[in-house]
């Protein structure tokens, strides 16, 4: 996984996309929790909510997604590959074997039921 640090300078480097970051990272895990404590629930909300459209307003000037996307994509794509049995790659040892068999069929031999090896 390497540096995340260095990591997040690679999909961060247009400086309009950095310091939409500062800002919107500032906005919600500094001055959203503030409010919060100051027991302003909603203009805590309100502040996170901007904080994080700065970020993502970040990766549409950069012209890459978040890590937040990124993130969801590859979760969705993990779940919609285990309940979709048209997306199962198939088992080609299983397609290529002899009915009761777990010995391969070379390609262009029938399948002789009666035939002994």
């Amino acid at each position: 996984m390497g540096n995340p640090i260095a990591n997040w300078r690679k999909r961060h480097r247009k400086a309009a996309n950095f310091w939409l970051h500062m800002l919107g990272i500032g906005a919600c895990f500094v001055a959203a929790p503030v409010l919060g404590i100051m027991r302003q629930p909603l203009e805590a909300v309100m502040i996170f909510v901007a904080g994080y459209a700065l970020q993502f307003i970040g990766h549409l000037a950069e012209g890459n997604r978040s890590g937040e996307q990124l993130l969801l994509k590859r979760l969705l794509a993990g779940v919609s590959q285990r309940n979709n049995p048209r997306r199962a790659k198939p088992n080609r040892a299983a397609q290529n074997s002899a009915p009761g068999s777990a010995r391969p069929v070379p390609s262009g031999q029938a399948l002789d039921p009666d035939a002994h090896p």
